[in-house]
């Protein structure tokens, strides 16, 4: 009901019109309009009541139309997204905040990038490896990478064979029996269409 008021009475108000080039603002908006504005202290009322921090209501609004919004015509939800973040932000007792945010340093980067620990596995993996081929029989160490590259085979086939494979058609299937290509019909009212077509 409010949104047919806006049409009938205001029209102007409404994003579709205040967002063109040529806005047909009426040259005083003196009327008796007060109930189509967003009125701050009902706004403020209702979310402080809820729990809400009101103090972004205070900052004045100032529109700005750039090229992007001329040309797009949509708004961005960043800034609906960042309104949202600020409030939550707000709501969260400082002590909570502090504890988040950490200071980054360099000395915190080299913590985190030191690699001394992942050396000391590499030197470890190695010298098992090693030692595994100074004292297994040539045969076990032969099975095993022989049933590492069967797997590796097995798997590649079956990844080749899902992304060569053509797509299933709906007017028929070609199936291939002891080197003989067979080409099974389906009539038209059996056909199984997807959802969405375009003619």
């Amino acid at each position: 009901a409010r949104l047919l008021k806006f049409e009938l009475e205001a029209p102007y108000f409404l994003p579709e019109h205040i967002f063109r080039d040529k806005c047909m603002l009426p040259k005083s908006l003196e009327k008796h309009e007060k109930d189509l504005y967003f009125l701050t202290n009902k706004i403020a009322e209702s979310l402080g009541g809820s729990g809400y921090s009101v103090e972004r209501l205070s900052v004045p609004y100032v529109p700005q139309v750039t090229d992007e919004d001329r040309l797009s015509r949509r708004k961005s939800i960043v800034d609906t997204v960042s309104i949202q973040v600020d409030i939550l932000s707000n709501n969260v007792p400082s002590d909570d905040v502090v504890s988040n945010t950490e200071e980054i340093t360099f000395e915190a980067l080299k913590k985190a990038i030191d690699t001394s620990g992942m050396e000391e596995q590499e030197k470890e993996k190695r010298r098992l490896v090693i030692e595994k081929f100074q004292k297994a029989p040539f045969e076990e160490i032969a099975a095993q990478c022989e049933s590492k590259a069967n797997l590796l085979h097995d798997r590649l086939a079956q990844i080749l064979e899902l992304t060569i494979r053509p797509p299933p058609s709906p007017s028929g299937t070609l199936t291939i029996t002891s080197g003989h290509a067979q080409y099974q019909s389906v009539p038209v009212y059996e056909m199984k269409f997807p959802d969405l077509c375009v003619y």
